[in-house]
């Protein structure tokens, strides 16, 4: 049971302004590509909560693991430990739906030709140093959400 004693011993949320001791952003997170949620949503209104940008949100994610890999996990109580392990198993789906929706979008608008590539596998192997079979699977999870959003699941054979 959670009680309030465990939640004074979670992690301080990422302060609003940016800690000079933090390294950089990357340049390529820098960007001000829009992400817009659904209209009345918070993201369409430009709440914290929800990144105004792309880039914006790959800084965030970014935040949120730097702090917890400097965190000092082992002093944490267990039931502190054991929320960070559901939660990073929650965003862990997440992760793989949002990859899943690029790398659709992605190859759909043929952008691997942009680096001259010739399909989204090779550009995947090439561009995040994944292997073969990790490009694979990256591209049979775009092809199931692609299927989950037209209702035809499971697939025909």
């Amino acid at each position: 049971m959670r009680t309030q004693s465990h939640r004074a011993a979670t992690l301080a949320p990422v302060p609003a302004v940016p800690d000079p001791a933090a390294p950089p952003v990357p340049p390529a997170y820098q960007a001000t590509q829009a992400c817009p949620g659904p209209p009345g949503s918070p993201a369409a209104q430009g709440s914290p909560a929800y990144p105004p940008s792309a880039a914006a949100a790959m800084a965030m994610l970014h935040a949120g693991l730097d702090a917890l890999n400097a965190a000092d996990l082992g002093s944490l109580p267990a039931a502190v430990q054991a929320e960070c392990l559901r939660g990073l198993e929650q965003v862990g789906s997440k992760y793989t739906a949002a990859r899943s929706g690029i790398v659709s979008v992605f190859s759909a608008q043929g952008s691997y030709h942009d680096d001259g590539q010739h399909g989204p596998r090779p550009w995947l192997k090439w561009q995040t140093q994944v292997t073969g079979a990790t490009a694979g699977t990256i591209l049979a999870w775009s092809k199931r959400l692609d299927m989950l959003s037209r209702r035809r699941w499971p697939p025909d054979r």
